[in-house]
């Protein structure tokens, strides 16, 4: 399947009731949107931008660098809660010199969509060896952690007279004979989306076309004087459309940090993926007039759905030295994450005309397979003002043009195309972290921090726009025993998302698509006890 704007959800939906059978429907943006990492971590952590990579002392920089469990010098056990926010807001776009009430998805549309989270747990557990000189402390971590969340919902709806939903399932499916559709084509190598959309009565031929031509219900033919069809929408279609995502990416992370004379920390982690991903699709679309429509048409509606679940498993190497008092110096490698993936999916449709109504819905589609994320790196130096507070910055480096599909025999049978178009469509995403601390009093410590990351998408890299950026701030809090307690606030604001419903067929006349604004808002609180 090949992607021109990879940023764009259009390419990775769109042609989905088209194209996808039984088999293999995987494009190189889902081994994109499997493979971003967007850190969460402890409160502090998340305040401060996660720029821990040469800070550590802390659960949440443990997971960006393994030697931060080196730092430790006590026992330490900690709770992170709360609330992921998604504000989107959805407008029609003219395109090629069309305005939106000509192509549809005139409204705006805002939506949200609130999750509870539990992003960070875990403990340290400190094993002091009594040593003035080497090896003078082993720790060992068990932790898990949020590495991504796939909240969000989005829709959008207008007036369109131009092009519909039905008449964009009939192009496609145009050049296959209809002998061989009946309810029993799903396993016989055909588009699902065709079968669907023929066993409803959605699609069907016209005239005296020959047998692999066809046009959707929502559309008129008028025969012309050389023989030929004209096809066209019959008239106005109010057309609704809907999209959300939900489920989060997490690691259980086993740890191991080691101290050696206080100057250099080492460390190494073993992480666990859990992945659970769902895309739930709807579409619409109704006659304003059913009586401008030949057919009768009175209304159709869509539904997709799409839910996958990822193991896997990855190994992390870090280190921290400290060669003059204040001043810290990190860096940490990961290993390709090797991760088994499950899919499952299915479609729903149902049509409606002065004639009846018609449903139907394709069998549950299912495919194991496995996708090789790439080699991350991150460097980082920090300094500390004494009791003060401290400043830090980091640089991470992922290319996820090495990304991969597999079969789970591991052969990569059948992914050649899609593994080029990934080599050819990314490359290296760069993100940018600091962080900064300053302790008002003994107890009280304020937090800032900021991120910019750059598209892994070689089309959208060099333009700022396309860049997303990370604002975060919290507050400390400290006793003199072993309790402390932290809260922090995140504001993701990403790049636009471009959105269609269904794929252009008509010349010079573009589909309906959306413009998303995309925010994510996060609160978190974390608590913790050090022994």
């Amino acid at each position: 399947m090949n992607m021109k704007r990879i940023i764009s959800i259009i390419l990775a939906v769109a042609a989905m009731p088209m194209a996808a059978t039984a088999v293999k429907a995987q494009s190189a943006y889902d081994a994109f949107n499997y493979s971003t990492q967007d850190y969460y971590g402890t409160a502090r952590s998340i305040a401060m931008g996660n720029a821990f990579t040469a800070l550590g002392g802390d659960m949440g920089g443990i997971s960006i660098n393994p030697a931060g469990s080196g730092v430790y010098r006590y026992s330490e056990i900690a709770f992170t809660l709360g609330g992921s926010f998604s504000r989107t807001n959805a407008s029609g776009m003219a395109l090629s010199g069309h305005s939106p009430s000509e192509t549809g998805f005139s409204n705006n549309v805002r939506n949200a969509q609130n999750v509870f989270t539990m992003p960070n747990f875990g403990a340290v557990l400190n094993f002091n060896l009594h040593r003035t000189r080497g090896l003078k402390a082993v720790n060992i971590g068990f932790f898990y952690n949020r590495t991504q969340d796939y909240n969000m919902a989005f829709g959008g709806s207008g007036i369109n007279a131009a092009t519909s939903w039905a008449g964009a399932l009939a192009a496609g499916t145009n050049g296959i004979s209809s002998s061989r559709f009946d309810r029993n084509s799903y396993f016989s190598g055909l588009p699902w989306g065709s079968v669907l959309g023929w066993n409803t009565g959605a699609i069907s031929n016209f005239g005296n076309a020959p047998d692999t031509e066809y046009a959707g219900i929502t559309e008129n033919i008028e025969q012309l004087s050389d023989g030929s069809y004209r096809i066209s929408t019959g008239g106005d279609l109010d057309q609704r459309a809907s999209y959300r995502t939900y489920g989060n990416k997490s690691d259980l992370i086993i740890n191991a940090g080691f101290n050696f004379s206080d100057i250099i920390y080492a460390g190494v982690n073993l992480g666990f993926v859990m992945m659970d991903y769902t895309m739930d699709r709807r579409f619409s679309e109704y006659a304003v007039n059913p009586l401008d429509f030949q057919t009768g048409f009175v209304s159709l509606r869509d539904r997709y759905v799409l839910q996958t679940t990822g193991r896997g498993f990855y190994a992390k190497f870090g280190i921290i030295a400290r060669p003059i008092a204040g001043l810290r110096i990190g860096a940490a490698i990961q290993t390709p994450t090797g991760t088994t993936i499950s899919e499952r999916w299915f479609e729903d449709l149902d049509v409606v005309s002065n004639g009846g109504s018609s449903s139907d819905g394709t069998p549950e589609g299912n495919f194991n397979y496995r996708l090789t994320s790439p080699f991350r790196y991150n460097l980082g130096l920090a300094y500390t003002f004494g009791n003060f507070g401290l400043i830090s910055f980091d640089y991470e480096s992922v290319n996820y043009g090495s990304m991969r599909f597999k079969n789970t025999d591991r052969s990569t049978d059948g992914f050649d195309a899609i593994n080029d178009d990934i080599y050819r469509l990314y490359g290296a995403s760069h993100s940018f972290r600091a962080g900064l601390e300053i302790n008002i009093n003994p107890y009280v410590a304020v937090r800032g921090g900021f991120n910019m990351i750059t598209p892994g998408e070689l089309s959208l890299q060099g333009n700022s726009g396309n860049n997303t950026y990370i604002y975060s701030g919290g507050l400390g809090f400290k006793t003199n025993g072993s309790f402390y307690a932290d809260l922090a606030f995140r504001y993701n604001d990403n790049p636009d998302i471009y959105y269609k419903p269904y794929a252009d067929y008509i010349d010079d006349m573009p589909s309906p698509q959306l413009r998303v604004k995309n925010k994510l808002m996060s609160f978190v609180a974390t608590i913790g006890f050090r022994f």
